[in-house]
């Protein structure tokens, strides 16, 4: 059982893996409008990828904007639903673009948590170098986006927390006694392995957004828990999440961009009888969530939400919530401190909350 903790290494690389992905819709917007005024298969063209850069460029330049106002959900697999996060805290981007090279390179930075049977919540932080080939095709209407891994740099992860006192001991143990690796060199060597994989950005004409880690052919499309069409208003997360007992989940921060805005969240909750949903101004949040990553103890929150509401198994629940211009947590609370739910059974009897969500930005009614 001991060299099963070093396995919690692969879910981390993947969320870092995933980290640059939330700048690409600045990459799509700026790129789709003149990009589809152009005849696909002229655009689509291998000799035309100087031009596809070129449409590319002023994205690029904003990747560390959006990527330090987003958080990364961390997967084990595409199909599986997250079993933490990755939150950029720090953003460097540097175009290369000569005769012989288009690319940019991306340096981050950041911390975040995740969660296993064997060690329960992990926290921890983690950087990486990553260098990109940029290149994106049409398949009508809709825009695929490729981040080709050029090379990868120098990468870090270290532990900040191991919330089973029993994994700790025992993978410091591994590493004194039995000299295996040490756990945050394997991280971050398997780290460095699935960076190298890239990922793609699919735009489709209605102005969602969806990401994939490697490389997706042009007509694939992902599966989200909500069909959302129309309405005008602008879709900001929409996907599954699973929130085991005594811990939560920070879903965000969401941009509400100014005022008389709104978020409009839907859910559904499966697994456990209820859960509290929680909405957080993210200069509140921050300490929060800053105490949940480096602390097993998960403690109550410090201040008022803007929201907490009960979310039970079976019941459709859908909420508009003005807010003031600001960026906002959704959080998902399985624990006893936060909100009035408290989850049952124990350590031998953990039912997880699976949540599948969606949180949209519009004019409030």
């Amino acid at each position: 059982m001991l060299a099963r903790v070093p396995r919690l290494a692969p879910l981390l690389a993947f969320a870092l893996a995933c980290a640059p992905l939330v700048g690409c819709s600045a990459f799509a917007q700026s790129a789709g409008p003149r990009a589809l005024s152009i005849m696909p298969g002229v655009v689509n063209r291998e000799d035309n990828r100087s031009l596809r850069f070129a449409l590319l460029e002023y994205g690029l330049r904003e990747v560390c904007t959006e990527m330090l106002g987003r958080s990364v959900p961390l997967s084990e697999a595409a199909d599986r639903p997250p079993v933490g996060r990755f939150f950029p805290r720090t953003c460097e981007s540097h175009l290369v673009a000569d005769e012989n090279q288009k690319s940019f390179t991306v340096r981050f930075g950041g911390d975040g948590y995740a969660w296993t049977n064997l060690t329960l919540r992990v926290g921890f932080e983690a950087a990486a170098v990553v260098e990109y080939a940029p290149d994106f095709l049409l398949d009508g209407g809709a825009m695929y986006v490729y981040f080709r891994t050029r090379q990868v740099g120098a990468t870090s992860f270290r532990r900040k927390l191991v919330e089973s006192t029993f994994a700790s001991v025992a993978a410091n143990a591994a590493t004194a006694l039995l000299g295996m690796q040490d756990p945050d060199r394997t991280g971050q060597r398997i780290l460095g392995s699935e960076l190298a994989r890239g990922f793609t950005v699919i735009r489709q004409p209605d102005g969602s957004v969806d990401f994939a880690v490697g490389i997706v052919e042009k007509g694939a499309k992902a599966q989200r828990p909500y069909e959302i069409h129309g309405e005008g208003r602008v879709v900001l997360a929409n996907e599954r999440v699973e929130v085991h007992a005594n811990q939560r989940e920070f879903l965000g921060p969401f941009r509400v961009d100014d005022s008389g805005r709104a978020l409009f969240l839907t859910a559904s909750l499966d697994g456990t009888e209820a859960v509290d949903v929680l909405v957080v101004p993210k200069e509140a949040g921050d300490p929060w969530l800053d105490s949940y990553i480096a602390q097993a103890q998960p403690f109550a929150p410090a201040f008022v939400p803007a929201l907490s509401e009960v979310l039970a198994q079976g019941q459709p629940w859908r909420r508009t919530i003005p807010l003031p211009k600001g960026s906002y947590y959704v959080v998902i609370d399985h624990t006893a401190t936060a909100g009035r739910v408290a989850p049952t059974g124990g350590a031998l009897g953990d039912k997880a909350a699976a949540v599948a969500y969606a949180v949209e930005l519009g004019d409030a009614p």
